[in-house]
């Protein structure tokens, strides 16, 4: 009775979690330099949903699926007590608008570090200049968003 019950239970869960995953389209980058821009647009859109399509999401993590799908994963809510005025601090994953293509690498047979720059005109001739990067996995259709951020934060350098 108990293995019939365990079962009919996993089959939900496995019903409900497919939903959840249904919700989200399968979309990929056609390569590591549009993938900033698209990211840009969704972001500042604030398109969590389809922002979330772009992820390789290979262990139906629900907690993770619910995050991205609400946007929590992607912007904090509320600013900290020290906060950088360019407004950087609202975004965690995978950066902030603003940050432009500046290179990718291959760090493994199909993961893609795609790096970030950007320079903030400070006045009196004085520019700063930031740093940044995330993480793509290649597939045959395309690039997708891997969810962890590389270990590195923002470097900004004056």
């Amino acid at each position: 009775m108990k293995s019939i019950i365990l079962n009919n239970l996993l089959f939900f869960v496995c019903v409900i979690l497919n939903s959840f995953t249904a919700q989200m389209q399968n979309l990929f980058f056609p390569s590591p330099e549009t993938s900033v821009e698209i990211i840009t647009q969704l972001l500042k859109s604030e398109d969590w949903k389809t922002l979330s399509s772009y992820y390789y999401l290979d262990d139906g993590n629900q907690a993770l699926i619910d995050s991205l799908l609400s946007g929590d994963y992607f912007i904090r809510r509320k600013r900290p007590d020290v906060a950088h005025p360019g407004g950087f601090w609202k975004y965690k994953h995978p950066f902030s608008p603003g940050f432009t293509y500046s290179s990718h690498e291959q760090i493994a047979e199909d993961i893609i570090k795609v790096h970030l720059t950007i320079e903030i005109d400070q006045g009196d001739g004085m520019i700063q200049t930031g740093w940044d990067s995330f993480v793509l996995k290649k597939f045959h259709k395309g690039y997708k968003l891997l969810p962890e951020k590389p270990p590195e934060e923002p470097l900004i350098k004056y």
